[in-house]
């Protein structure tokens, strides 16, 4: 079926057009987006926040057919900038019942933004699985019943085939089929977006997939801007300035050593130290570094931080995308695994399944020292015989959870279901907020973590705020690390700038290796906007209040939600680098919610 279309005005990073999807009545339309309306909310989960706000009734349920499932790329996704690469998934969570938005880079964003769309609102329930293939001209929901069953390498295969190698495919595999609560939405064969479970809505949907075919400039305000600030930028990425070198050399890998041994990695399912994983020289840079077969860039990113290894499928010389750093902390320090080529495997598994690998990786070590405590048997995991660092155990429980058989099937539905098919007995071991599971970062390492896992509206997200470092460009304080006043007002601070970069569609890490005065610069001479960094920090002060409203609205106070005393340091750690730490959430959580003016059961500045 055509699509239908109001005519917008395409200006200065925006093109003023939104997609429209019905699944259950086969209809697509366009509709013209007002332009004061993109800039108050910038793009990407600001933008997407509004609308379901607007359009979606309270207290629906994430797989209902009046659940709205949303795509939203930036004004910098796709454009002439440095790495304005990323492209927004929103929905209500079905993992946490919360706001759910996931983040992922690769083409996908990109092609879709230059297909002429700000973004893509998705309701209704196919009868029959289709995919929405978008072009400048318009989009179709076409036929993907052949597609159904298949993995989401398969599936980008035959997809590409049918509509070229220029196309980005976007798509779920069997464990977003099956209503995996820590369902991916995969890209590019690795690129992922991952949290929040949204892979399932789209199994609920049956929307098998996205295809984006655009290839349209993005519309720029100030060309000549854009063009100087990206040579300034890319001069200063050449000159290895902030992060840029790191991510050039070694990637997201190359940290995972330094972050057993500093205290930053998670050892053991959040119980051990560093003294409990010796000897990682597998998980060294050099080691890992090693592996890499090829680089791999982001579509139009200049800094290159990825990589592919060989794949399963060696024989026919295949690479698949190296894993990154939480990948590798969940399936290895946080279950004591050295066996690289274990962790390989594991990260191939959810790849191809569509399944997050933070969670995934949670949930094995959550299941081994179940085991370990005698609260699961080998009968209960099929005869596996489930212990600390067995690479080959660890991929079969993995490949348990991807097909959903015997207790992976619990698993794959989030460490609050597991700990609730336990019958509480195991729920100290349990490190998650509402089901999600915490990230690859330790609050014992960075406190102001606790205070963004605990109460940013999508919880347990690393995502929300850079705590390690103030960004380049800004003189405000990083306190010490023992010590916690200000340490809540100042993670609202970085929340809501986060929140800006996280909107416009550029790569954090990107951001990295710029200062903000770039960024702001970047942002205007795109869009014709000029902000500084307080207006900036206004308005993702406006985003977190629509997401809070969110969840308010769904009857949600993230803020009386119990959290893991393991990240805690309850009862503290009696060795490593958080022998004696114990972090006073309470005090850090009343700063950051009186710095976003929300109070308890409260959103949006009430």
């Amino acid at each position: 079926m055509g699509t239908r279309e109001e005519k917008p005005t395409a200006a200065g990073g925006y093109w003023g057009r939104m997609l429209l999807v019905d699944l259950t009545t086969g209809e697509t339309s366009v509709e013209a987006v007002d332009r004061s309306l993109l800039e108050q909310r910038i793009g990407g989960y600001g933008l997407g926040a509004e609308l379901l706000l607007a359009r979606m009734p309270a207290l629906t349920h994430p797989f209902a057919e009046e659940s709205l499932l949303g795509f939203f790329p930036g004004p910098l996704t796709g454009a002439a900038v440095v790495a304005g690469t990323r492209l927004t998934v929103v929905a209500k969570s079905p993992l946490t019942l919360t706001w759910g938005d996931a983040n992922c880079g690769g083409g996908f964003g990109t092609s879709f933004k230059q297909a002429g769309f700000d973004g893509c609102l998705v309701r209704g329930v196919s009868a029959a699985p289709v995919y929405l293939f978008v072009t400048e001209s318009g989009a179709r929901l076409l036929n993907a019943e052949e597609l159904w069953g298949q993995d989401t390498f398969d599936t980008e295969d035959r997809l590409c085939s049918v509509h070229g190698r220029s196309a980005h495919v976007a798509c779920i595999g069997p464990a977003g089929e099956a209503r995996s609560l820590t369902a991916a939405i995969i890209s590019d064969k690795g690129r992922a977006a991952a949290r929040s479970g949204l892979g399932a809505v789209m199994g609920a949907k049956r929307l098998k997939a996205v295809v984006a075919a655009g290839r349209r400039p993005v519309p720029l305000s100030d060309p000549g801007t854009v063009l100087r600030l990206r040579k300034e930028v890319l001069a200063k990425i050449k000159a290895g300035f902030g992060s840029s070198e790191f991510l050039r050399t070694t990637g997201t890998p190359g940290y995972v050593r330094t972050a057993v041994q500093n205290g930053d990695a998670p050892i053991k399912n959040w119980a051990g130290t560093p003294e409990d994983f010796p000897n990682a020289e597998t998980l060294a840079p050099a080691a890992l570094d090693a592996r890499r077969a090829k680089r791999y860039s982001c579509r139009m990113c200049a800094i290159g931080c990825g990589g592919f290894w060989p794949g399963e499928s060696e024989k026919g010389g295949r690479l698949e995308h190296r894993p990154e750093y939480e990948t590798i902390a969940a399936f290895g320090p946080l279950c004591l695994n050295r066996d690289v080529d274990a962790i390989a495997r594991a990260n191939s598994i959810c790849n191809r399944y569509g399944l997050d690998t933070v969670s995934t990786g949670a949930a094995v070590a959550f299941a081994i020292d179940c085991f370990g405590q005698g609260y699961l048997t080998s009968k209960d995991l099929g005869g596996l015989d489930l212990r600390w660092g067995d690479g080959p155990a660890i991929v079969s429980l993995t490949e348990m959870i991807a097909r959903r058989e015997g207790f992976g099937a619990i698993l794959a539905d989030g460490l609050q279901v597991a700990q609730t098919a336990l019958h509480g007995q195991a729920d100290l071991l349990a490190v998650h907020v509402r089901g999600e599971a915490l990230p690859m970062h330790d609050p014992r390492y960075e406190p102001g973590l606790a205070a963004i896992y605990a109460l940013d509206p999508t919880p347990a997200r690393h995502t929300q705020a850079n705590q390690m470092e103030i960004p380049h460009g800004l003189d405000w304080k990083l306190p010490a690390r023992d010590e916690l006043q200000g340490r809540g007002r100042l993670a609202s601070r970085l929340s809501a700038l986060t929140h800006v970069v996280n909107c416009s569609g550029m790569c954090l890490f990107g951001f990295g290796c710029m200062t903000v005065q770039d960024f702001a610069g970047f942002l205007a001479a795109v869009t014709g906007l000029q902000r500084g960094v307080a207006d900036l920090e206004a308005v993702g002060m406006q985003i977190a209040g629509l997401r809070q409203e969110f969840n308010r609205r769904e009857g949600i106070d993230l803020s009386r939600e119990p959290f893991p005393g393991r990240a805690l340091g309850i009862p503290p750690a009696e060795g490593g680098p958080w022998k004696g730490v114990s972090l006073d959430l309470a005090g850090m959580a009343r700063e950051f919610m009186e710095a976003m003016g929300w109070r308890k059961g409260a959103g949006s500045g009430e």
